[in-house]
Parts: structure tokens; sequence; C-alpha cells
């Protein structure tokens, strides 16, 4: 009997360590993931000695040397979960807070120097640059891939003197940054990481001035999100309204072909009646994004204006990124920036040129004429005349806004 006692303790005993030991180890688990876990819920995180997580709070990695509860290396879901904004420092804390943190989670990052030192690779060359071993530091600043995308996007990186750590360089140059700035910074490190991953574990061909177009396009479309904002001042039409006597409504629009990388641009000129004083399309090659099929279309309207003699015109369109960009005095250094230079040169010739936000349902006329250019092959004008469909709908915007008088 005494010796079952003295049994029953000794499990007892070892039930309470275990379970003391399994408390320590949530509450290390839910310190390190409040640490790392940022702000909001699509956020990327490590927690230290315990695994990874991501923004849907799932652990794909069990242990420090990311292996999983039987010891196997969830490496491609690793490399696929982990977020390098969280590495460069965006996150809205303390300066110092994530400088404590740097180190600790450079560890966890799964670039080639990290799996080569746990055996999962043979090598550590930079998959991109093709140079130097990729580590934190060449991720951060010393790939000159890197650094040529900077380049392409205008970021501002040459501030002070730097030091041999590439991390400490990057966040330095980052504090010096601009909001607008640190915003494009981070996706570009994204999507750069985004791009390597594709390279390397499917294969599919890195092109630079394909990530450019794209980190362009996402800011873009990350400042759009903000339009209620970005709109204020700008006057919006809810439906099509004809300009005032002696001024011509220059309406544009564009299709955009991704698979050929070509749009049609599209420009309906009216009076002060709403009637049709002229219409063209024309094709453009060579073109990256839907953004930049839509300035082209704006500048293609300010060209068919001089050739038909307008003199005071009014730019409108349903691109609110292309027309903010016009109506803005900020330095731009999108891949805008060119052709809304040029438009603003275009400008010049005229006795007036006022540029105005319209809604894509107001803009129907246009669209339906850019839909026309489609099965053109080559450029077609019309004067005092459009095809017919258009002729429909712009005779409906005429009707139903003398209607409302």
């Amino acid at each position: 009997m005494e010796q079952k006692k003295r049994v029953s303790r000794e499990t007892n005993s070892e039930t309470e360590t275990e379970r003391e030991t399994r408390e320590r180890e949530r509450k290390t688990e839910d310190e390190g993931y409040k640490i790392f876990r940022g702000n909001g819920d699509k956020s990327s995180g490590v927690c230290p000695g315990r695994g990874t997580y991501s923004g849907r709070r799932r652990r794909i990695g069990m242990s420090a040397d990311w292996g999983g509860p039987n010891g196997e290396i969830p490496e491609r879901q690793a490399i696929k979960e982990w977020n390098p904004m969280l590495l460069c420092g965006v996150q809205s804390r303390p300066p110092n807070y994530n400088r404590r943190y740097l180190p600790g989670l450079a560890s966890y990052v799964p670039h080639f120097k990290n799996l080569e030192k746990r055996g999962l690779r043979s090598d550590s060359v930079c998959p991109l640059c093709k140079a130097e071993p990729e580590d934190s530091h060449h991720l951060l600043w010393y790939c000159s891939t890197l650094w040529q995308l900077w380049f392409y996007l205008k970021l501002p990186m040459g501030f002070g003197d730097f030091s041999s750590d590439g991390t400490t360089n990057f966040v330095k140059a980052f504090l010096a940054m601009n909001m607008n700035s640190r915003q494009l910074s981070a996706i570009s490190l994204w999507a750069l990481w985004y791009k390597r991953n594709k390279l390397v574990y499917e294969d599919l061909k890195f092109e630079l001035f394909e990530v450019v177009g794209f980190i362009q396009g996402y800011f873009q479309e990350f400042n759009r999100a903000k339009a209620r904002e970005l709109t204020a001042g700008i006057k919006r039409d809810v439906a099509w309204r004809p300009p005032q006597s002696g001024i011509i409504k220059l309406n544009f629009d564009a299709s955009f072909l991704s698979i050929s990388n070509c749009s049609i641009s599209a420009v309906l000129a009216r009076d002060s009646e709403g009637l049709i004083m002229g219409a063209c399309t024309y094709s453009v090659v060579d073109i990256a994004d839907a953004f930049v099929a839509e300035a082209r279309a704006g500048e293609r309207a300010l060209l068919f204006a001089l050739d038909m003699g307008f003199r005071k015109v009014i730019l409108e369109g349903d691109s609110l990124t292309v027309i903010k960009k016009l109506i803005s005095h900020s330095i731009d250094r999108s891949v805008l920036s060119p052709i809304s230079q040029n438009i603003r040169g275009l400008a010049e010739a005229f006795e007036e040129v006022t540029y105005n936000f319209i809604p894509r349902a107001a803009n129907r006329a246009v669209h339906e004429l850019a839909m026309v250019g489609r099965n053109q092959n080559l450029p077609c004008f019309w004067v005092e005349e459009a095809p017919a469909k258009v002729i429909e709908l712009a005779e409906l915007d005429r009707h139903e806004w003398f209607r409302r008088d």
C-alpha cells in the first residue's frame, strides 16, 4: 500500500511538472505572438523558439529550426508565409521597438544563407543578382537587383553615411523617407520577395520591368482605396453634363489588352448642346498597365482637339488617378509622370483646359467607342458623327440632361 502511494505521488508530481511546462510554453507562445503580430489581421510574424505565424494565426513551424511536430521542415510554406515588411520595421511601433527584435527575427527569414546553415541548401548565392550570398543584409541593402528596382521607382535611398550592416542602413534610409516613399519601399520589398520565390520555386522568368510596373500599379491602387480623401475638392458628376457655350468637352477612355500590352484610346467631343463634334479611336502599343492606357487616352484627346481646332476644352475621364495627376502640383515620381507632363505641355496650346473626373457609368458613350475601336485595325476619325451605338448613347446622355432642366 505504501509503495502504491509513493508511485501515485510521483505520478501526480510528474503531471504537475508537465502542466507547469505546458503553461510556461503557452505564455511564451502568447507573448511571442503579441510581439510580432503587428497591427490588424493581415500581418505575419515569428514567435521566438516556437514557430512561424501568418495573418490567419496559423502555426506552420513548431521549433526554432522550422521543424513541425514530427520533425518535418515546412520550408516552402514558411517561405511563402514570411512577410518582409516586418523585417523592415514598417509597423506603427516606436523605432526602438523594431530595432530591439530585428536581429532575432532575421534568423528566422528563410533566405538561402539560413537554409544553408540548416543543411537545406548547398549554396547561398542570391538567385536575383547571382553575385553575393543571400542573407538579411543582402536582401535589404546590398543586392544590385534591389538597387536597380529602387532606381526605377525613384526612391531616395542615399541618406548620410552607411555602415557595413545592411539592415541598419535600410532602417536609417527608411526613417529618413516621407510616408509615400516608405509605403513604396515596403511594397517593393514584398513584391521582390514574391517574384524571387516565383523564380526559385516555380521556375518563372524574372523580369525587372514587370516588377516595377506591378509595384507602381499596386501603389496607385492603394492610393485609390483612399478615394474619399483624394477626391476632396474634385468635382464629380453623377451624370454626363454638357459644357458651357463656346467650350468643347472631350470625354476619353481606354480599353487595355493585357495579353498584347496594347490599348485602344477613344475620344468623343461634344458641344454645349450635347451634339457630337467629332470622335476618334487610336491603337497604342507597349502599354504597361491600365493606368498608362488611360493616361495615353487623355493625351490623345488633346492631340485630337488640336487637329480639330478647338480652343477651349474640358478634358474629362473616369480614371481618378490620371485626373488627380493632372490637377496636382506636387512632384510625380510614378510611371505616369512623362505622360502627364506632356499633357500639360499640350495644354499650353489652348486658351483654356479644364480637367474633370466623371464616374464610369456617366462615361458610357466613349466607353462604347473604345469597344468599337477594338475591331478596327487602323486609327479611325469621325467629324460630327460616330458609330451608331455611340450616337445612341450620346443622345441618351443629352436627353437625360435636358430632361432634368
